[in-house]
């Protein structure tokens, strides 16, 4: 693959298994960046960096989204006004990065399935520079919003809901047979 991944951690945090997921999410995009660089790389590389790009966004970004949306809001909402409105912008950037989100797989799936990685890379890099010029700023205020707001709020949970938070959320990631 043309640059790491990074690994995944354990911890019965959820702020920190969140912030993990935020870590993983700017990883990508900066992936999804070296794509539309002119950093040479043989087609190996651009087809797993592609697709490992692709898969992240398609499999594990919703599961993020679930937690935020059906585990973190519903136990958090009612805490603060500010934590309230930017749960309410961050469900609505949800629905403005969904549309974005789909053209990054789109765009990374074409340069993964061609049989000349870089050519595919080279033919879809304006497109994929586009996606990315929109989706970065987007995700930027989404994950600033949710680390300053959210994340506090998180924090002053009980330990009971704390651990039925992390249950949730690694269920979520449970490799289903």
């Amino acid at each position: 693959m043309m640059f790491p991944i990074g690994k995944r951690n354990a911890t019965d945090d959820p702020t920190e298994m969140v912030s993990a997921c935020h870590e993983r999410i700017r990883n990508f995009l900066t992936l999804a960046d070296r794509l539309v660089s002119d950093e040479p790389a043989t087609d190996d590389d651009v087809r797993g960096t592609a697709a490992a790009v692709a898969r992240y966004f398609r499999e594990a970004l919703p599961q993020h989204e679930r937690d935020e949306d059906d585990s973190i809001a519903p136990r958090v909402r009612g805490m603060m006004r500010m934590v309230d409105q930017a749960l309410d912008d961050m469900h609505a950037q949800h629905l403005v990065m969904h549309p974005l989100v789909e053209s990054l797989v789109a765009i990374c799936d074409r340069i993964a399935a061609a049989a000349e990685a870089h050519v595919a890379r080279a033919v879809e890099r304006d497109d994929l520079a586009r996606v990315l010029a929109d989706l970065h700023p987007r995700m930027a205020s989404h994950l600033a919003a949710e680390e300053t707001f959210v994340f506090p709020a998180i924090e002053h949970l009980p330990f009971a809901e704390r651990a039925a938070l992390v249950g949730e959320m690694r269920a979520r990631r449970v490799p289903i047979p």
